[in-house]
């Protein structure tokens, strides 16, 4: 699947990816929203005592790793300060080097 062009992708297409991937992959069930403003969650999975898992999904295939950092630093940040989950995943189209993942 390397070869595979995200950008045939729509972002609802993106997050229903995911979201059978991470399923499949923890063995849960994620809850999903309806498209629209999110206030900074995609999908989520909640256990008592655990917190909440956040996983937002972000589809800049087509306009690159730059425009991702700043729109997670600029609008992102925030959303997981006053979410404050357990654990906070993104998903992304953008192919990322060791070095923008660090960033």
């Amino acid at each position: 699947m390397s070869g595979y062009d995200f950008h045939d992708l729509s972002s609802l297409d993106l997050e229903e990816l995911v979201r059978d991937l991470l399923q499949r992959e923890w063995h849960i069930r994620l809850e999903t929203f309806k498209t629209g403003s999110d206030q900074g969650i995609d999908l989520r999975f909640s256990t008592d005592g655990e917190g909440d898992r956040i996983i937002q999904c972000k589809h800049y295939a087509a306009s690159g790793v730059q425009k991702l950092i700043r729109h997670l630093r600029t609008s992102e940040v925030t959303k997981v300060a006053r979410l404050k989950p357990a654990r906070y995943v993104l998903a992304t189209s953008v192919g990322l080097t060791p070095a923008n993942k660090t960033r």
